[in-house]
């Protein structure tokens, strides 16, 4: 099973935002998105993590933190948990 993706109206439709609020998010780097033929799409589980630390606070620290690959590559293993941005820190030594 691959990648669930959702188009910017599906996107704000689950993060109950409007579908501006989140291609203005996506293209200033607060939710991670990607365009394609020139359409803004999601991955269901970038909006998952985001969403489940803290939305916009946290994403941004992370971010700023340079976590969000690591994050999102331990997301993406079976078993994974949801950890806090302080706990991540910790855990990596930070």
């Amino acid at each position: 099973m691959g990648t669930q993706m959702l188009t910017s109206r599906e996107a704000a439709q689950y993060l109950k935002l409007r579908p501006s609020t989140v291609t203005r998010k996506a293209r200033t780097g607060q939710i991670r998105g990607s365009k394609v033929g020139g359409e803004w799409r999601f991955a269901r589980h970038d909006l998952d993590y985001w969403r489940k630390n803290g939305g916009e606070d946290q994403y941004e620290r992370l971010v700023d933190e340079g976590l969000v690959d690591l994050a999102l590559e331990r997301m993406s293993n079976p078993g994974h948990e949801w950890i806090s941005v302080d706990e991540m820190r910790r855990r990596l030594g930070l």
